[in-house]
């Protein structure tokens, strides 16, 4: 990190704040006046108790500090102070447009000795006080476009006919659409690139809304107002806006996608998206639903802070260790606020108290920075930074269902996690995935690892596979192997019901066969067959495809079915959209690889995963995990998806037999 160009004027400008213990927390505060000309910035710093601020009126400051290296000069009780181009430009724009240089103001470049880490150790611990006891959170977004003054202006003409519109009857049965019908409405939705106003820049893409501390603050605020250049909205403008159209006669409205009488079409689509966007994670949408989700609740509780860690793994930080502080102040982090604490050792801890917490550790061990390169040197390889997302297969499995007490202890010793479990087997041998970006390398992926899952060709698959008895290719876990590959690639979701497959209905077999005939020669007769499966012969048009492929599914089968009729009745079976609900649900990406075990289990892990690697499951994790021998220990790899091994076979298997349950030791 570059030196702070201010470390020089500090001992000059700062003097050390009382201690909480003795005063009570104290804090700093600026007024800005008018320089000598119009662009120069004065200010005036003051130190106060915390209480004293509360009782009178501040405000503070919510923006990004954008490049460190790139300041002006400002003047801070006569000394010469740089100040990032982006906080110079929030703070004219508030002295002139927003009239408060008359009020305090709380700015944390400025108020914040930043080159004291024990007094900016301090004053990070009582930050939720400071935004929450602020009259207003001034939030900068930057310098004004030609979009953002259009969306400010309708969001604050929107709210205003919300309330105004309480034409509502007393049943609540009709809401007046009328200001909608004003010309204002059309003309200024026109005049924006979308009609989605919560995409917009403004309100999403801005780095404004990348930031952790930016978030918290928002969260934080009791009266959160968003500037832009000279315009303005209220945070709580676009809030009140979301529960309108969430109200039950405006949304049957929207969902039944007539607008109501005499609203321009274009303005109706406009309401509709603000729906539609309420509903998926826009920055600001998270900020609504965590505001929601604080006013809900009066403390902090662990799963909350998995949600609020979730919400801002996308966020980034200057300083890596506020991942974990910039969240103080909204959830308890259970380990204090200390900048000289080194990030391996705050985050080791922070993860120590996190797995003690849990009753199952796979969303912590999903999010272990082993699965990508952490920006933390060191970090035992159990140990989640939050910055990514493991790319795992995603669903609810039970895979610690009926273990016994001895393998659900979590013990932390030293930077070690132990956990308990049985060691299933060993991985023999795996297939890498790469990216895929297009229909015809979906398909030619999917022949590809279905090849390597049933350790067949793509034309013995066509040719015998499928059409002989099922119990000729048996998966060691007692279903067969096909069923075993579509548990596989779909995570067991049936695709009709979203529930857990029990291969009753065929929808998932004619994708995978389509996949596998894309990669034959063009001139192979099974290609034809499929190209041509829906002009079928006369004694074959009476046939259910349907049945037939359920057949292909069926445990039980003895007789051999001809592939003739395999390939014809999946191709009458085949639907675009039932492919594309295939590929969704398939934990397969360039991030993730499928493998073999050595006694013929089938699955999915990370990319780390390797031949000799050992697939373990755990009393206290509710899917497989994939660990590494290192000489004593073990180094954490992967959570997994094992077919046979995610519901409690494992244990429910071992009932009347004495299970050995063995200590694993991640380093």
């Amino acid at each position: 990190m570059s030196q702070n160009p201010n470390e020089r004027i500090s001992s000059l400008l700062y003097t050390s704040l009382p201690t909480a213990e003795s005063k009570g927390p104290h804090i700093r505060l600026i007024s800005v006046a008018l320089g000598v000309d119009a662009a120069e910035i004065q200010c005036r710093l003051d130190a106060v108790p915390l209480a004293q601020a509360t009782s009178c009126q501040y405000f503070a400051l919510s923006y990004v500090w954008g490049d460190a290296t790139d300041t002006e000069i400002i003047k801070v009780n006569g000394h010469d102070f740089h100040a990032t181009k982006n906080l110079v430009a929030a703070l004219r724009q508030l002295r002139v447009s927003h009239s408060y240089e008359t009020g305090a103001l709380w700015v944390d470049a400025i108020c914040i000795n930043q080159a004291d880490i024990s007094e900016r150790s301090s004053q990070v611990k009582i930050m939720d006080q400071i935004y929450k006891n602020a009259t207003e959170v001034l939030c900068w977004l930057g310098e004004e476009d030609e979009f953002s003054m259009v969306a400010m202006r309708l969001v604050n003409a929107l709210c205003q006919d919300v309330h105004e519109t309480a034409e509502m009857r007393k049943d609540g049965e009709r809401l007046g659409f009328t200001p909608l019908k004003d010309p204002f409405y059309l003309e200024n939705i026109q005049k924006l690139p979308q009609e989605s106003i919560l995409s917009l820049s403004v309100f999403s893409q801005r780095p404004y809304w990348t930031r952790i501390w930016t978030l918290q603050e928002m969260v934080l605020a009791g009266s959160c107002k968003l500037i832009c250049g000279n315009r303005s909205c209220y945070l709580q403008h676009i809030e009140d806006i979301v529960d309108w159209v969430h109200h039950p006669p405006v949304e049957a409205l929207i969902l039944a996608g007539e607008p109501p009488a005499g609203v321009p079409a274009k303005v109706w689509w406009f309401i509709t998206w603000i729906y539609r966007n309420s509903q998926i994670s826009l920055p600001v949408m998270e900020v609504w639903s965590m505001r929601r989700t604080l006013a809900a609740q009066n403390h902090s509780t662990h799963q909350m802070t998995l949600n609020f860690l979730s919400f801002t793994r996308g966020r980034k930080a200057t300083d890596i260790r506020d991942k974990l502080y910039g969240l103080s102040g909204i959830c308890d982090i259970g380990v204090d606020i200390d900048y000289a604490i080194e990030p391996r050792t705050l985050f080791t801890r922070f993860a120590a108290q996190m797995f003690s917490k849990a009753s199952d550790i796979v969303y912590l061990l999903k999010n272990a920075a082993v699965s990508h390169a952490s920006a933390i040197p060191n970090l035992p390889t159990w140990v989640p930074d939050w910055v990514h997302h493991g790319h795992t297969a995603q669903g609810r499995f039970n895979a610690n269902v009926g273990s016994p007490l001895s393998a659900q202890l979590v013990e932390v010793r030293d930077d070690q996690l132990c956990v308990f479990g049985v060691q299933l087997d060993t991985i023999q041998e795996t297939l890498p995935v790469y990216a895929i970006t297009t229909n015809e390398d979906q398909f030619r992926d999917v022949a590809r690892i279905t090849e390597f899952l049933l350790q067949h060709t793509a034309r013995d698959i066509l040719g015998g596979v499928l059409s002989g008895p099922p119990g000729n290719y048996s998966h060691g876990t007692g279903v067969t192997m096909l069923q075993a590959a579509l548990t596989l690639f779909l995570t067991d979701v049936d695709l009709r019901t979203r529930r857990k497959l029990d291969f009753s209905h065929h929808e998932p077999l004619p994708p995978l066969i389509r996949c596998l005939v894309s990669v034959l020669p063009p001139t192979d007769p099974v290609v034809g067959l499929w190209d041509n499966g829906d002009h079928r012969s006369d004694n074959t048009t009476a046939r259910n495809p349907a049945s037939t492929m359920t057949q292909v599914l069926g445990p039980q089968r003895d007789e051999t079915i001809s592939p003739r009729e395999i390939l014809q009745d999946a191709r009458a079976c085949y639907d675009e959209q039932v492919f594309a609900d295939f590929m969704r649900y398939s934990p397969f990406s360039m991030t993730t690889r499928p493998f073999r075990t050595s006694t013929g289990y089938i699955g999915c892990a990370s990319s780390n995963a390797k031949s000799g690697d050992v697939v373990c499951v755990l009393g206290s994790c509710s899917m497989p995990v994939i660990l590494r021998r290192v000489q004593h220990k073990y180094e954490f790899v992967s959570v997994a998806h094992v077919v046979g091994a995610l519901y409690g076979e494992v244990w429910e298997n071992s009932k009347g037999e004495r299970i050995e349950v063995e200590g694993f030791c991640l380093r």
